[in-house]
């Protein structure tokens, strides 16, 4: 686990979709994806390259806007055996969060983490997953706009993996509502 004031190279909120669309297995390709990409020889490398040598992840799992998120504790990793630590965390972690889809809160609580952690770096990221839009607003939340707007503020990039199982387009409607720095990057599962 992280410590305050612990220097890292990058803070990574891993923002998963866990709304109502989102079907158990939908959900454990998730966690598998999460699990393997900390395993992935090549990231464990990335990381070590990096000046401090270590990163701090967390996962965060969002859904409905007006109800609480869930997320792991934060991780320093900064060798094989702290990224298979997480990988093993990610892999066991139980669905608690399920509703509607609400990005802009999503993204919101990606900042609060963030800035809630005391640790210090210079580059903040938030790698949000998801099926579909933001649901129509029932009552006041943040909208995806004004979640992107807060993230891009604070200096903080917003990655995309958009999940094309029920709506084809969702890559481009992550590219133009859900990201919002230059050096975002947009991802697609099929």
């Amino acid at each position: 686990p992280a410590n305050a004031q612990t220097i890292v190279d990058l803070e990574l909120v891993i923002a998963v979709d866990s709304s109502a669309s989102i079907d158990d297995h939908e959900f454990t390709l998730q966690m598998a994806g999460i699990a393997a990409a900390f395993r992935d020889p090549d990231v464990i490398a990335a990381i070590g390259s990096s000046p401090e040598a270590r990163i701090a992840v967390t996962a965060m799992f969002w859904a409905e806007p007006g109800w609480p998120v869930d997320a792991t504790p934060w991780h320093v990793i900064s060798d094989a055996g702290g990224a298979e630590d997480f990988a093993g965390m990610i892999e066991s972690w139980p669905r608690r969060v399920e509703g509607g889809t609400g990005i802009g809160s999503a993204v919101f609580n990606g900042v609060r983490l963030i800035e809630d952690n005391q640790l210090s770096n210079p580059r903040q990221v938030i790698d949000i997953s998801g099926d579909g839009r933001e649901t129509p607003m029932r009552e006041f939340y943040i909208t995806v706009d004004q979640g992107r707007a807060i993230a891009m503020s604070r200096g903080v990039t917003v990655n995309g993996l958009a999940m094309l199982y029920d709506e084809p387009d969702l890559d481009a409607y992550y590219r133009d509502e859900v990201m919002g720095d230059p050096d975002a990057f947009l991802m697609v599962a099929n």
